[in-house]
C-alpha cells in the first residue's frame, strides 16, 4: 500500500545521475516520469521573502489509488500537523496529512485521495497547504495553485528519453 507510494516519492525525486526522466507542463504543475516509477504531478513552492525552499506538492497514482503528498524542510514541527484545504467552499474542513518519514533533508506528509476529494480539487482554482516549522512560530500557510493538477495526474505517460 504506502509503499509503493514512499518508494516512488523517494526514488523518483532523489533522483540520481543516469536516471532516464520524462518531464512535461501542465498548468502550474510538472508532470514526472521515470523509467519503472509511475508519473507524478510535481508543484515546488518557495517562501516569497526568501526564495527558501518551503514545499513540494506530489500527485501520484499507485496501485491502490491516489496520494497527494507534501515534501517541507527537515526540522518540521511535528504536533502541529500538515493540513491543506481546497477553496471549494468556505465552510469546507481542513484536511489533516500523516507524517510519513523524514529522509535526504525533506520530511513527507501524505494522504489518499477519495473520489470526492478529488472532485474537490477538479472544481477548485487553489488550495491551502500548512505546517509549523517550531511551536511558537506561525503556521506557513501556502498558496498552491490547481491549475493543470488534473491534467498533469489524467496525461497519458510521458516516457522518458532513451539512454
Amino acid at each position: 500500500m504506502q509503499q509503493a507510494l514512499m518508494t516512488a516519492l523517494v526514488t523518483g525525486l532523489g533522483l540520481t545521475a543516469g536516471t532516464a526522466l520524462a518531464q512535461e507542463k501542465y498548468g502550474s504543475w510538472l508532470q514526472i516520469c521515470e523509467e519503472g516509477q509511475p508519473c507524478r504531478a510535481v508543484q515546488q513552492l518557495a517562501v516569497t521573502q526568501t526564495g527558501e525552499f518551503a514545499a513540494r506538492i506530489i500527485g501520484i497514482k499507485v496501485e491502490d489509488g491516489l496520494w497527494l503528498a507534501a515534501q517541507v524542510p527537515m526540522g518540521v514541527y511535528f504536533p502541529a500537523g500538515a493540513v491543506f484545504k481546497v477553496n471549494t467552499a468556505e465552510d469546507t474542513p481542513q484536511e489533516q496529512m500523516i507524517w510519513q518519514r523524514c529522509l535526504n533533508g525533506i520530511c513527507e506528509a501524505a494522504i489518499q485521495l477519495d473520489s470526492e476529494r478529488l472532485e474537490d480539487f477538479s472544481q477548485a482554482d487553489q488550495m491551502y497547504f500548512a505546517y509549523r516549522m517550531r511551536p511558537d512560530e506561525d503556521p506557513r500557510l501556502l498558496n498552491v495553485s490547481l491549475d493543470g493538477f488534473i491534467d498533469a495526474l489524467e496525461a497519458p505517460r510521458s516516457d522518458p528519453p532513451e539512454q
